[in-house]
C-alpha cells in the first residue's frame, strides 16, 4: 500500500512536469535526457535507468547549437540505480523529487554555483550518507544528512532540512593555528583535512604578511580515486606586531644654537624592515630653545607609527654646553679728572643679548685715576664668570685727554656813572684745584668808564694758562643802565567848587655827575584828574613825559585834597495863621540847592506829606506846633544850621473844636474801606469832611462800621458827636 502511496505521488509530479516542460524542446544527448530552454538545457532523466555512473556535463551540442546545464529537473532522476553522479559548476538548481528513491546513491558532491534545492530533491535516498558543499555560501533550502562536508560551518550553520539522521555538518579543513607573529613573511597555516576518504593538497596560500586580523580563502585539492573537485575554504587568522625600540641618540650643542637634528636608533626591525617601513616616522622633542640656559634636558620622542610594530621610545640627553665669548673693554678716552667709566665690548653673543648674564662680574682695571696727567692707559679684565658663555678676554685702550677749563666772564650791569663791577666763572676745575693752580691767571677788560652813557659794553678774557686742561674764553656784556631820578609834587588842598592850583611844582632827586634838569631831553609833566566840579574827596596828581638819555623817572605824584563847602538855609515864610483844614506848601531852600528836610514831633494838628520834591503841611487839628527845617548835607557839603518856626492853626468856620479826641478811637486808620469807631460814650452823629471843611457824608448813630469804600484816596476829617461833646479825627483813605 505504502508502495503504491509513493508510486501514485511520483505520476503526479511527472504530470506535473509534463506540464511545465510542454513548450520546452526534449532532447536526448548520449545518456541523458534534457528539456532545452532558450540557451540552457535542463537534464530531465536518463536514456537507460540502468546506468550506475552519470558524468553530467557543463554544456550540450545538438542541432549546431551549444547550450549551457544548469538545472536538474525535478524528478530527473527518481528511482534510478545511479551510484556515482558528477554534477558540473554550472548546475544552480536542483529541481523537487529531482533524487528522490534513488536507493543506491550514496555521496554527492555539489558544485560551487549551486545556489537552490528542495528538501524533496533526495526524498527516500535511504543509503544517501555524504554530502559536500564546495559553495562558500549555503544554498537556499540546503540539506544535510550524516555527514556534510562543508568549506564554512559558519555559513552552514542551521540545515532547513535534514535527512538520514543523524545530520553532522563537518568543515572540510580544520586549522590548527590562526595566530602569528609578525616575520615579514606569509605564515605557514597548519591544517587537517576532515573529509573522510578523500586526499587534501593546498594549492594556494595567498595570505597576508602584515600584523591585523585577516580572513584569506585558501583553496584545496580534494581527491578519491577518479574523483576530484577544488573547494576555496575560509581562514581565520591574526598577525600580531613586534616589539621595536626607538632610541634618542644623546646630543650637545652651545648655548644659543639651534638645536641639533636629533638621531634616532632602531632595534628590532624584522629581515629587511628599517626605518622606511615606519608608516609615521616618530618626533623627537626638547623643551630646550635656543633661549635656554646651560645644562642638560630630556630629549623625548613620540609620534611614530609602523603597522607591524608596537614602538617602545627612550629618551636621549641634550646637553647644551657654554658658548665661546670674547669679552673686551672698549676702548675709551675721558678728561683729566673725571672718573674712569668703562664698557665692555662682546663678540659671540647669542639669542640678540647685549651681554652675558653675570654669575661674578668680571673686575675692569687700570693704572689711571682721577689725578693721573693725560697719556693712553691698558685696561685689562680678569675674573669674569657668565652663565652661558665661556669667556675670552682682551685688553683694551684708555686715553687721558685735556680737561675743557672755561673762563666765562659773567653778564653784569650797573647804573649809569657808578664804577665797573667785573668779574667771571671758571667752569671745569677738577680734583679740587682752583686759580691758584693755574700757570697763568687770566685778565678782563672793558671799554666802559664811569662817565661812559647807558648801553652795552663787551667784557674781553684771556690769557690763563693751565696744566693738564684745554683752555677756552666766554666773553661778557656789562650793561650800564640807566639811573633813577625821583620826580615829585606836593600835596595841595583847596574847596569843593573852587579852582585847581595854576603851577604845580616839580622837584628831582637823584642827579648825579654835577647834572641837573638842564640835561633832560623831555621835562616831565604834573596833571590833575579833578576840576573845579569834581566831588570832595583826594585826586592823584599825576606827573609824566620826562626822557632823558641816562636816567629813569620815579614819578611821585601828590594829591590834591577836596574839602567840602558850606551850606546855609533860608525860610522866609509865615507860619503863624494857618485855617484847620488847609494845606500849606513849607518854602525853606538851601544855598546849596540841595532838598530841605522837615521835622515836626508827634501831634494831633499837622502832619508833613510830600509829593515829588515838594513838602506839604496837612492841618487838620487846632493849636500851635513848631516845625524845624535842615539839609544835613552830602559827599560835597557839610549840614546847615536848623532853623526852627511856629505854625499856629486856628479854626476853620466848618469844624468845632476837638474836645473829646482821647475818648475817641478809630480802627483801622489809615483804612482801605471799614473804619469801627471805638468809645465808651453814646454816639449821636458821626460826619465825613473833607479837606475844604465840606461835609460829604453822614452816617447813623447806630452804625458800628462806617463803610468808606467808594472814598478817593486821600485824608479826611471825622467829626463825632457824642453826649460828651464833639471831636474831631484825622482820616487817611487808601
Amino acid at each position: 500500500m505504502k508502495k503504491f502511496k509513493r508510486q501514485y505521488i511520483i505520476v503526479i509530479f511527472c504530470i506535473f512536469a509534463c506540464l511545465n516542460t510542454a513548450k520546452a524542446i526534449e532532447v536526448t544527448v548520449g545518456d541523458l535526457c534534457y528539456s532545452l530552454n532558450g540557451a540552457y538545457a535542463s537534464v530531465t532523466g536518463l536514456s537507460n535507468q540502468d546506468i550506475a555512473t552519470v558524468n553530467i556535463p557543463e554544456q550540450i551540442t545538438y542541432d549546431g547549437l551549444t547550450y549551457i546545464v544548469n538545472a536538474i529537473g525535478g524528478t530527473a532522476f527518481s528511482n534510478s540505480k545511479i551510484k556515482y553522479l558528477k554534477l558540473p559548476n554550472t548546475i544552480t538548481t536542483i529541481g523537487t523529487f529531482a533524487f528522490s528513491y534513488c536507493k543506491e546513491l550514496v555521496s554527492m558532491i555539489f558544485p560551487k554555483h549551486l545556489n537552490s534545492m528542495y528538501s524533496s530533491s533526495f526524498g527516500n535516498c535511504d543509503l544517501l550518507r555524504e554530502f559536500i558543499y564546495i559553495s562558500p555560501e549555503a544554498p537556499n533550502r540546503w540539506i544535510a544528512t550524516s555527514r556534510t562536508y562543508v568549506p564554512n560551518k559558519v555559513e552552514y550553520q542551521h540545515p532547513p532540512y535534514e535527512i538520514n539522521e543523524p545530520t553532522e555538518i563537518i568543515e572540510m579543513i580544520s586549522f590548527g593555528n590562526s595566530e602569528f607573529e609578525y616575520t615579514g613573511n606569509k605564515p605557514t597555516p597548519a591544517w587537517k583535512n576532515n573529509v573522510e576518504g578523500y586526499q587534501a593538497e593546498l594549492l594556494e596560500t595567498d595570505m597576508h604578511k602584515d600584523v591585523g586580523e585577516w580572513c584569506d580563502t585558501l583553496s584545496f585539492n580534494f581527491t578519491k580515486d577518479a574523483i576530484s573537485f577544488i573547494a576555496k575554504i575560509p581562514y581565520h587568522y591574526s598577525i600580531n606586531p613586534v616589539n621595536l625600540t626607538a632610541k634618542i641618540e644623546n646630543a650637545q650643542r652651545f648655548y644659543g644654537d639651534d638645536n641639533p637634528e636629533f638621531k634616532i636608533i632602531y632595534s628590532g626591525f624584522v629581515g629587511t624592515d628599517n626605518e622606511s617601513n615606519l608608516t609615521e616616522l616618530p618626533v623627537a622633542t626638547t623643551s630646550a630653545t635656543k633661549e635656554s640656559p646651560v645644562g642638560t634636558y630630556p630629549i623625548t620622542i613620540k609620534g611614530g607609527n609602523a603597522k607591524n610594530y608596537t614602538i617602545a621610545y627612550e629618551p636621549g640627553i641634550l646637553t647644551i654646553n657654554k658658548a665661546p665669548l670674547s669679552v673686551k673693554p672698549k676702548d675709551c678716552e675721558r678728561f683729566y679728572g673725571d672718573p674712569n667709566s668703562f664698557e665692555l665690548q662682546y663678540s659671540g653673543l647669542k639669542n640678540n643679548e647685549t651681554e652675558p648674564t653675570w654669575l661674578t662680574y668680571p673686575k675692569i682695571e687700570t693704572d689711571a685715576t682721577l689725578t693721573s696727567p693725560i697719556g693712553n692707559y691698558i685696561i685689562t679684565i680678569t675674573d669674569g664668570v657668565a652663565e652661558n658663555y665661556e669667556i675670552a678676554t682682551e685688553t683694551g685702550m684708555l686715553s687721558v685727554n685735556p680737561a675743557p677749563l672755561t673762563f666765562k666772564v659773567s653778564n653784569t650791569e650797573r647804573p649809569y656813572f657808578e664804577e665797573n663791577n667785573l668779574h667771571y666763572n671758571v667752569i671745569g676745575f677738577k680734583n679740587n684745584e682752583n686759580e691758584n693752580d693755574l700757570n697763568a691767571k687770566p685778565q678782563i677788560s672793558t671799554a666802559a668808564t664811569l662817565s661812559s652813557p647807558v648801553g652795552s659794553y663787551p667784557v674781553h678774557i684771556s690769557g690763563a694758562k693751565a696744566s693738564n686742561y684745554i683752555i677756552s674764553y666766554e666773553d661778557g656784556t656789562m650793561t650800564i643802565t640807566k639811573r633813577i631820578l625821583t620826580v615829585s609834587t606836593p600835596d595841595y588842598r583847596r574847596v569843593y567848587l573852587e579852582s585847581n592850583p595854576e603851577d604845580i611844582r616839580i622837584d628831582y632827586s637823584g642827579f648825579v655827575n654835577n647834572e641837573n634838569e638842564s640835561i633832560l631831553i623831555q621835562k616831565p609833566v604834573a596833571e590833575i584828574s579833578a576840576n573845579e566840579n569834581s566831588d570832595a574827596g583826594i585826586y592823584p596828581i599825576t606827573i609824566y613825559g620826562g626822557e632823558a638819555q641816562n636816567y629813569a623817572f620815579n614819578y611821585t605824584g601828590g594829591h590834591l585834597i577836596i574839602d567840602k563847602a558850606k551850606q546855609t538855609l533860608e525860610w522866609e515864610q509865615d507860619l503863624s495863621n494857618i485855617n484847620q483844614g488847609e494845606q500849606v506848601e513849607l518854602t525853606a531852600t538851601s544855598s546849596s540847592g540841595l532838598e530841605v528836610e522837615y521835622l515836626i514831633a508827634d501831634n494831633d494838628i499837622v502832619s508833613l506829606y510830600k509829593a515829588g520834591l515838594r513838602t506839604f503841611l496837612d492841618c487838620y487839628g487846632i493849636g500851635e506846633i513848631i516845625i524845624r527845617a535842615v539839609q544835613n548835607g552830602n559827599n560835597n557839603y557839610y549840614p546847615s544850621e536848623r532853623i526852627a518856626k511856629t505854625a499856629t492853626v486856628k479854626s476853620n468856620a466848618g469844624i468845632l473844636e476837638n474836645k473829646i479826641a482821647n475818648e475817641v478811637i478809630l480802627s483801622p486808620n489809615p483804612t482801605k474801606g471799614l473804619v469801627k469807631i471805638k468809645t465808651s460814650q453814646k454816639i449821636e452823629n458821626v460826619e465825613i469832611i473833607s479837606m475844604q471843611g465840606q461835609i460829604i457824608r453822614q452816617f447813623k448813630p447806630s452804625d458800628e462800621y462806617l463803610n468808606l469804600a467808594d472814598l478817593q484816596f486821600g485824608i479826611y476829617f471825622i467829626r463825632i458827636t457824642t453826649s460828651n461833646g464833639t471831636s474831631i479825627h484825622k482820616l487817611i483813605k487808601e
